[in-house]
């Protein structure tokens, strides 16, 4: 039961979502499991044509010394394949909208004029999968108010003296955003999670993919640490 509930959480819930998978692919934990996926062939090319154990003389005593890694390197490099495959999964699939914000913070931080929610919003009408769920919130919080047009005047976002609106169609009527360079900053930030929702929880499939790929990465490589730590102690066993 405990297991369903953790699946629940990571695979179904927000956990899953575009916006927690972004730290998984920072530019360190990329370098890393990228560096080991172009050289682990090295090593084996290199490796592979050296006989273990070497043996040599010193003094008349014989010695030998065994070549090779203390660990599984194949599991390493499969442990890479899969962080890189589920790397190009979320390149090509994680919303661009995400990749600029992962919060209202970071909306913030750009320091962007009320105003510009209306360009925002146009883009997430042409690129979310989930634009019905965007609709029923904008009228239901009362941002899309319904105007008598028999069309509207623009396409995109029409920029007037008094706000930036921005119209769609929905139920057969069209439908007006307006915001003000003096739209309340509780609005703003109502708005922003409103647009930020349907990105945020778009291609599940895609999602649930990277995410079963990196955990597998993540056990491969727990797995090569406990055959390391398990050389070692049995080396120092065997040097007591």
């Amino acid at each position: 039961m405990r297991l369903l509930r953790w699946i629940a959480h990571h695979f179904t819930g927000s956990a899953n979502h575009w916006q927690h998978l972004s730290p998984l692919f920072r530019i360190s934990i990329v370098r890393s499991f990228m560096t080991w996926f172009a050289a682990a062939p090295i090593f084996v090319q290199v490796l592979g044509d050296i006989r273990s154990p070497i043996s040599f003389q010193i003094s008349g005593v014989t010695h030998q010394i065994n070549v090779g890694l203390p660990f599984t390197w194949w599991v390493l490099w499969i442990a890479s394949l899969l962080y890189v495959a589920a790397y190009a999964l979320f390149s090509i699939y994680c919303p661009e909208f995400i990749r600029r914000y992962r919060g209202y913070s970071d909306y913030e931080a750009v320091g962007h004029s009320p105003r510009y929610l209306a360009h925002e919003l146009k883009r997430a009408f042409d690129a979310s999968s989930n634009r019905q769920q965007l609709i029923r919130r904008l009228e239901v919080k009362a941002f899309a108010q319904p105007i008598e047009l028999p069309s509207p005047p623009f396409v995109n976002p029409s920029v007037e003296y008094d706000a930036t609106k921005f119209y769609y169609k929905s139920q057969q009527r069209w439908m007006e955003v307006s915001i003000r360079s003096d739209t309340p900053d509780e609005r703003q930030r109502e708005l922003f999670w409103e647009i930020f929702e349907p990105f945020a929880n778009a291609y599940f499939l895609q999602r649930s993919i990277i995410k079963v790929f990196f955990i597998s990465a993540v056990a491969l490589v727990i797995f090569v640490v406990c055959q390391q730590i398990y050389s070692v102690a049995r080396f120092a066993y065997g040097a007591l």
